[in-house]
């Protein structure tokens, strides 16, 4: 949200948009199997889902590592992909 935002404001009011969207899209205000059928299949691509579901699956569920291994492996690359991109993209805005 840094690279993209030319002041504050704007970073701020589009931060707390995305949060309330990808909250609720990951199933943090409400379970997922309370949602459509088609925002489930939605929550497959969300990285809150795949922590949400790893803490479910340790803390309430007595899951060991290895269970959590892929979810948190897809959330090391979406960080890191998101790292990369903003990168990217500010490398690229200070060459304009």
């Amino acid at each position: 949200m840094g690279t993209l935002a030319t002041t504050y404001q704007q970073a701020a009011s589009i931060g707390v948009i995305l949060i309330i969207i990808l909250a609720s899209l990951g199933g943090l205000w409400m379970p997922v199997y309370f949602m459509p059928k088609s925002m489930q299949h939605m929550t497959v691509y969300s990285p809150l889902s795949w922590s949400l579901t790893s803490f479910y699956d340790l803390f309430l569920r007595n899951a060991d590592l290895r269970h959590v291994l892929p979810n948190i492996f897809k959330i090391f690359l979406f960080g890191t992909g998101s790292f990369i991109l903003a990168f990217t993209y500010k490398a690229i805005k200070k060459v304009k």
